[in-house]
């Protein structure tokens, strides 16, 4: 519709000229935004753009801590550019290692995304198992851009956990291979409690609903842990659950 009528009989012409605005836009997306993978499988990623001011960009992939996991889900789940900084100071903090970088050449054309295998930053194109984090080497290749750029996490792992408790308090735990389903002998079985929340809900008087406001990224959200035994030639390990009352990790969930 050009022209919209009053119950006067006068009109207006609606017409209008729209021009979309692009603006300057970067993104990493993991294969089917998954965060779970094993060593052998291909990880996928997408970097997307929008009137990249660069041939190529600089990539970074680290191993992280459990605890730096933590705080870069934090990030991610806010997705606020207050944490710019905190991102580019974990980068080179005690929570990562064996990191390595890698430039990813932007496609000319109409394609508005570089793809790439996050294995191709290991010369044995193989990762080990554990946590990972993936960002943008350069913070300031990011730092001018309207929205926050939230690095990515994703775990690499080759055994799963089966725990079981029957009605004795018995503990049971099955470790197996990912890829042959074979049970695991002489497996760690660590304990760990989740000490801290990593956000808190408060009531919203005002709009009637609960706001969520994220701790300070210092904040410690897992004990050390402890190694309760290690699986025997079957991939079991079995402890009663009264022998973690009165202990520090008696309520570990």
């Amino acid at each position: 519709m050009d022209k919209i009528s009053d119950i006067y009989g006068r009109t207006a012409d609606t017409t209008m000229s729209i021009t979309p605005k692009k603006e300057p836009f970067l993104s990493l997306y993991l294969k089917n935004r998954s965060t779970i993978f094993r060593p052998n499988e291909s990880i996928d990623t997408k970097m997307y753009f929008m009137k990249p001011k660069k041939t190529e960009y600089e990539l970074k992939l680290c191993r992280v801590s459990l605890e730096g996991y933590s705080r870069f889900e934090r990030v991610i789940a806010e997705g606020d550019k207050k944490y710019l900084d905190s991102v580019y100071d974990m980068l080179s903090s005690s929570e990562v290692s064996l990191c390595s970088k890698k430039s990813i050449a932007v496609l000319s054309g109409s394609s508005l995304y570089s793809s790439f295998d996050i294995r191709d930053f290991s010369p044995s194109k193989k990762l080990t198992p554990g946590f990972y984090v993936l960002a943008f080497a350069n913070k300031d290749d990011v730092a001018s851009l309207g929205s926050f750029v939230s690095p990515r996490v994703f775990s690499v792992v080759d055994s799963q956990v089966t725990m079981k408790v029957d009605a004795s308090g018995k503990m049971s735990f099955l470790v197996t291979d990912l890829q042959t389903l074979k049970p695991l002998s002489g497996q760690n079985i660590t304990l760990r409690k989740n000490i801290s929340r990593t956000y808190t809900d408060e009531w919203n008087e005002k709009e009637q609903k609960y706001d969520t406001k994220y701790l300070p990224l210092s904040t410690t959200n897992f004990s050390t842990g402890i190694i309760l035994g290690s699986t025997d030639a079957l991939g079991y390990f079995t402890i009663k659950k009264d022998s973690l009352i009165d202990n520090e990790y008696s309520n570990p969930y």
